[in-house]
């Protein structure tokens, strides 16, 4: 039975549970009852607080938002104010790695969460998508446009999206994306260390880009 440490209530408990199934099984394969046996109460209370699996589901989904997406774009200002535009880039990936792989709850579940529905192509992956991720991505890349020179509309995306398929590879295990961005045996202190410097530096590199300023958003 799970052990839920986190939750005031029944509500916020059944919520947790629902994570973990979810993580586990995906939207398609979890069931009220599942999601009930991991705390101990009956399917009829899970229903009674969230009135459906799908609704159950868009809770879960909106607890993500608020522990993913919204930290890591709130602090794009305070990241960018005071450092250079090379260092302010590699915080701002080094913020979105340590909140997607947090282990605490809800962090610890959102990137089995993700793997799962991306891998079943069910109707929540894309509201799982555009909720959490997307607010994340459209930050790198109004990160990575400080940095490039004015009038190359297509850089920014570019550049915005091959740090953005490195950071989801690492930071979710995406199979799709593991194998082309993270050499095998790559431990998570290297990634860090080597692959972050190495992509951003190569960004820099070829945008030829002299960064004597802090960044201004």
């Amino acid at each position: 039975m799970l052990q839920v440490k986190w939750g005031r209530d029944m509500k916020e408990k059944i919520l947790i549970a629902a994570m973990e199934e979810f993580a586990d099984k995906g939207y398609r394969g979890a069931t009220l009852r599942g999601i009930a046996g991991k705390i101990g109460v009956t399917a009829a209370l899970v229903n009674y607080h969230y009135g459906s699996k799908a609704r159950l589901a868009d809770a879960v989904i909106e607890a993500e938002r608020r522990a993913v997406s919204v930290p890591i774009v709130a602090d794009l200002n305070g990241i960018v104010s005071d450092l250079s535009w090379r260092a302010a880039l590699k915080e701002f990936i080094y913020r979105v790695i340590d909140v997607f792989t947090s282990d605490e709850v809800p962090n610890r579940y959102f990137a089995a969460l993700y793997r799962q529905e991306a891998a079943n192509v069910s109707d929540k992956v894309k509201s799982l998508h555009d909720t959490c991720l997307m607010p994340v991505y459209d930050q790198l890349e109004k990160l990575v446009a400080l940095g490039v020179p004015a009038g190359d509309q297509y850089a920014p995306r570019l550049w915005a999206l091959s740090l953005w398929n490195l950071v989801l590879a690492y930071a979710l295990k995406d199979p799709h994306r593991v194998g082309a961005y993270i050499p095998e045996g790559l431990s998570p202190a290297l990634f860090r260390t080597v692959a972050v410097d190495f992509m951003v530096d190569r960004v820099l590199g070829l945008l030829h880009y002299v960064d004597p300023q802090p960044a201004k958003a």
